[in-house]
């Protein structure tokens, strides 16, 4: 079994098999911390319009 270890922000990561599917699948890992990222972003926006103070 192929194994790589990969080195990234001070945190390791493990892939089975060899380079090229080691490629692919840190690519699908980096679209899905993409997409919470963006999915997150959007959330967030919308806070400040739902916030609103109690008048005082």
């Amino acid at each position: 079994m192929d194994k790589i270890i990969h080195i990234e922000q001070q945190t390791l990561f493990e892939y089975t098999g060899n380079y090229s599917a080691f490629e692919v699948q840190r690519a699908t890992r980096l679209a899905q911390q993409q997409a919470m990222y963006e999915s997150q972003q959007e959330r967030v926006a919308h806070l400040p319009k739902l916030h609103r103070p109690f008048p005082r």
